[in-house]
């Protein structure tokens, strides 16, 4: 396992948290977040902090900053992510959304036509802006049964079954917690906030046959740069007075931070981008590749030779036709934000596929928040410091840089541009999917224990005519 440069920053961060959770004022999650602390004030405050997917075979664990399949130790050498649960065989070390997007050079106030955003997923680890609105309810424990949040009620029409709705809960688990990127104290690679809250669920089934090995992932995330309750009115009725609460906070918080006037308002966010950004590691992080399968919109990672001694490989996994070998981690897109102007509303679908590593040479982690904006939308500019896309026109291939050799590997997957207007919402959904190597391929073609490099990605037509 390679040593991360952020065991310091993470350390820092994870004691602010405790010191956040006892101090939070905002009024939009006072109710429930001190009902459910009064019932659990025996347990460890850990456990309010973190919560852990594990109803089937994945283990992931998700925090109040925004990071999933995090360690929930906060090691800076541990990942997050293993599977099948209870094995040494870590998949994951972390994971999350970076978003990014500019605010209109007509918006009125001293931050018009800046560039913006905010990291709840930063493999550097001193970049991360994500910040505790709410604690992590888990509905496995009793007492977070009991006191679910009114804002993890399913409602979104445009992403659950109609009988779904209403219901506290979808799957045999259910995770859910807000996050914003609010506090103005924490600078996070930018001049200032973005104004993001984010609604993340977490969702795990048993069933049907295959779904053990998946773990699903829905964003919801708000701009809450307004500070009208007008401008709420076209959320789902129930949630419209504790957004505009927590967009209050947000608005005077910031207003005192930086001595600036926020129109009432609020103000957009243009070209908007919403990535998600995964650091595997698969076995030894050093000696890993990630590549994507643009018609199944979905990144992979594996280990380079497909070899883990100290892992374990039961045999309901990795038993014939499978192999018992490390496997693959994937993250397929099953949502996106909606295309501007669409009619009928079509999705963006993933617009940007790249690697980036935990070097300085390549294609390195993004520094500050207008380098990830230049990254996930795919405006790569050399001029600007950025190193170039291993494909010309970035944009229009949907890939900018793949490295076919052995690395800590990182990626991300983005769809945009999109505008996201004040009290409006937009969502993503990804699934995380473990799959086991099949045994004949890799066994026939002798290169079992070789370097068994990546090709580069080709379109979905392209493999049809081939």
């Amino acid at each position: 396992m390679t040593m991360r440069i952020n065991s310091f920053t993470r350390a820092l961060r994870v004691g602010a948290v405790v010191v956040l959770l006892g101090a939070l004022s905002f009024q939009s999650a006072s109710a429930e977040k001190d009902k459910r602390v009064r019932q659990r004030s025996s347990i460890n405050l850990q456990a309010l902090v973190f919560g852990i997917m594990e109803v089937n075979r994945v283990f992931c664990g998700i925090n109040v900053l925004g990071e999933v399949c995090v360690d929930p130790t906060n090691s800076p050498v541990i990942g997050g992510g293993f599977w099948p649960k209870g094995t040494p065989n870590q998949y994951v070390f972390n994971s999350g959304m970076q978003l990014a997007g500019i605010i209109p050079s007509d918006a009125g106030f001293e931050w018009a036509g800046d560039t913006t955003g905010v990291f709840f997923m930063d493999a550097r680890g001193d970049q991360g802006a994500g910040d505790p609105i709410s604690l992590v309810f888990n509905s496995l424990d009793p007492g977070d049964a009991a006191n679910w949040p009114v804002g993890a009620v399913v409602r979104d029409t445009a992403i659950y079954n109609p009988i779904l709705i209403g219901r506290n809960t979808l799957a045999q688990q259910d995770l859910w917690v807000r996050i914003w990127d609010g506090n103005p104290t924490i600078a996070g690679g930018r001049d200032h906030p973005m104004g993001i809250l984010v609604e993340e669920r977490g969702l795990g089934w048993n069933f049907p046959s295959g779904n053990e090995d998946i773990v699903y992932f829905v964003y919801t995330f708000y701009n809450i740069t307004s500070s009208d309750r007008a401008v709420y009115n076209g959320l789902y009725p129930d949630i419209q007075d504790s957004i505009w609460n927590i967009a209050t906070s947000y608005v005077s918080g910031v207003e005192d931070r930086f001595n600036v006037d926020i129109p009432s308002g609020g103000y957009s966010l243009t070209n908007m981008y919403a990535a998600f950004y995964m650091d595997p590691d698969v076995g030894d992080a050093g000696t890993n590749y990630s590549t994507a399968i643009l018609p199944f919109a979905m990144a992979i990672a594996y280990k380079s030779d497909f070899v883990e001694s100290s892992w374990s490989y039961p045999a309901e996994i990795n038993g014939l036709p499978f192999h018992p070998a490390p496997g693959f981690i994937g993250v397929k897109y099953l949502k996106s934000p909606i295309r501007p102007g669409s009619d009928p509303p079509e999705e963006i679908g993933l617009s940007m596929f790249s690697n980036t590593l935990n070097s300085s040479t390549g294609f390195p982690d993004p520094v500050g928040v207008v380098q990830m904006w230049r990254y996930i939308s795919g405006e790569v500019s050399p001029a600007a410091g950025d190193n170039n896309c291993t494909f010309p026109n970035p944009k229009e291939r949907g890939l900018c840089f793949l490295f076919d050799q052995q690395s800590d590997t990182r990626f991300f997957q983005s769809p945009g541009p999109f505008v996201l207007a004040p009290g409006e919402a937009a969502s993503i959904v990804v699934a995380y999917i473990h799959a086991a190597p099949v045994s004949a391929p890799l066994v026939a073609s002798g290169e079992l224990g070789d370097d068994l490099k990546p090709l580069w990605p080709y379109p979905g037509d392209s493999i049809g005519a081939g």
